[in-house]
This record gives C-alpha cells, sequence and structure tokens, in this order.
C-alpha cells in the first residue's frame, strides 16, 4: 500500500514536535501587602517556555531534551492584572525574555528561554509586580482552569483569547528595529491543531514593516489562506520573534530569515486551550 508524502510529512511532523507539559506547584512562604515576588530555576537544553499562573506553573519543551524544573518560590501567587510587572533574569548562559505579560493575556505570564549551547544550562529568573486586581480563581492546573484542554471534539475556544498589542502607525516600533521584509515563495510546511485540525503549506508571504508590524499568509493545499498578523517582540540579526494572532491561531512566532532578507524558517507553537503546531521552510 502505498501512503501519500504530503501525510507521511504531516506524521513525521507532529512526532518530531509534540511535546509534553511538565507542571509544577510553587511554595508560597510569608504574603499579604501590595508587592509580590516568585523566583523560579529550572534546567533547559534547547528552547522552552515556562507559564506561570497565581504559584503554578508549566513547562513546554519546543525543540531539544526536555526542560525539568528545579524550584518556584512565591511570596503570593500572581495576579491576574497586576498594576506593574517585572522579569528579571538571574543567572543562565542564553536568552530568557518575556513572551506575554499575565495582564495581557489571561492572567497568565510566558516566559521563553532559549539555551544554544552543548548541553543543558540552568535558568534562574524573578517574577515581581505590584498592585493587584484579583487572583485567578481556576484552582491552577488541571483544576478546571483555562489550561485545561478541550473536553472533546467540537468544543469551542475560548472567546476572550489576547489579541496582538498593535503599534499605532506613528509609534517608534521596537527599539533596534529599522527595516523591512517582503519574502514571499512556495514551500513546504503544516499547521497541526490539537483539537484534529490539520493542514499542509504551501505558499507563504510575509511582511514586516519599519514599525515592526508583521503580517504572515500562507497558503494550504486545500487552496485555503491562513493570515496571521502581530508585531515583533524581538529582532536579533536574522532571527524575528513576535507575538502573532489569527482567529484560533494565537501564540510566538519565530521567522529566520537568510542575508537577503527572505524567509527560511516559520515556527510557532500555541499554548493553553488552543495548543498548536505549525512549520514552514521553502523549497
Amino acid at each position: 500500500m502505498k501512503i501519500a508524502p504530503a501525510a507521511l510529512f504531516l506524521t513525521a511532523c507532529a512526532v518530531g514536535f509534540a511535546q509534553p507539559y511538565d507542571t509544577f506547584r510553587g511554595r508560597i512562604t510569608g504574603g499579604g501587602g501590595d508587592r509580590g515576588k516568585c523566583t523560579i530555576e529550572v534546567v533547559v537544553d534547547g528552547t522552552a517556555e515556562i507559564e506561570v499562573v497565581e504559584a503554578d506553573g508549566r513547562m513546554n519543551t519546543l525543540a531539544g531534551a526536555r526542560a525539568t524544573w528545579r524550584s518556584m518560590e512565591c511570596n503570593m501567587g500572581v495576579p491576574s492584572n497586576p498594576a506593574e510587572f517585572k522579569f528579571s533574569p538571574q543567572s543562565g548562559r542564553g536568552k530568557q525574555y518575556v513572551v506575554r505579560q499575565p495582564q495581557e493575556n489571561r492572567g497568565i505570564a510566558v516566559i521563553r528561554i532559549e539555551d544554544p549551547s552543548g548541553g543543558s544550562g540552568t535558568y534562574r529568573f524573578d517574577l515581581e509586580w505590584r498592585g493587584t486586581a484579583g487572583g485567578l480563581t481556576s484552582g491552577g492546573f488541571g483544576n478546571g482552569s483555562i489550561f485545561d484542554p478541550p473536553r472533546g471534539p467540537g468544543t469551542l475556544p475560548p472567546s476572550n483569547l489576547p489579541q496582538p498589542n498593535f503599534p499605532p502607525p506613528s509609534s517608534p516600533g521596537l527599539a533596534g528595529w529599522n527595516d523591512q521584509v517582503d519574502s514571499r515563495g512556495r514551500g513546504d510546511g503544516y499547521y497541526r491543531s490539537f483539537r484534529g485540525s490539520d493542514d499542509i503549506l504551501t505558499d507563504s508571504v510575509v511582511t514586516v514593516d519599519r514599525g515592526g508590524r508583521v503580517q504572515v499568509e500562507l497558503t494550504t493545499t486545500r487552496r485555503e489562506r491562513i493570515v496571521i498578523t502581530g508585531r515583533l517582540v524581538l529582532a536579533d540579526r536574522d532571527r524575528l520573534v513576535a507575538n502573532m494572532a489569527g482567529g484560533e491561531i494565537q501564540g510566538t512566532m519565530e521567522i529566520l530569515l537568510d542575508s537577503r532578507n527572505r524567509v527560511q524558517e516559520l515556527a510557532m507553537t500555541g499554548v493553553g486551550r488552543n495548543r498548536f503546531e505549525l512549520r514552514w521552510q521553502p523549497r
């Protein structure tokens, strides 16, 4: 029996990219007052995202060896809408940065760690905040919280998913970014939703303006279009990171470029209820 190349490609990608989540219950010491702090330590060998809600954590390994928890100590739970929120890296050899702050992401703080060196690295960072507007009442992970996966086929996604924070046309955009990308071409990729929706991707059109606004248009083999828009949060030589959203697709996208600003890879992973994997490369 022959198997279609597209089916083989999708199956291989699904096996290669689907990663487990590790949850962790933080330890609360002290408490009360107007100022809060959580100190978190993890071990990463590749790329991982850490989600924090109240005093619970969940880690998703995006690439490399499975990331592991060391500790999470807080003087209180992270509120869903703090007046001020600060991320402070304390140790670690790679990159650490905030992908989403809790006040713009339904109470979920999302931190990404990238460890490019060989072997694993230990990373320690602080989350600090001032002011509270009431904590989440979800009870954390696995207790009917917003992190729980859909209950079955046909489950609708929540209607209050965060939208990308577009800058106004007159804003200066991302510091350090003053370039443009206008890349289009044929390629191969896939979009895999954990709710059962799979698409093979072909053509792509990617534009990034000087203000950091991003639009990605992908064509599927069913001649449908996927359009995702957002804004840059990081520009590091030939690598761009953007917060993106389009319909049910919402999350952080990595865009790799060549020396002529042509797209060499698109990678995006959704977290929470609306989990998915999206990958695309030129032919």
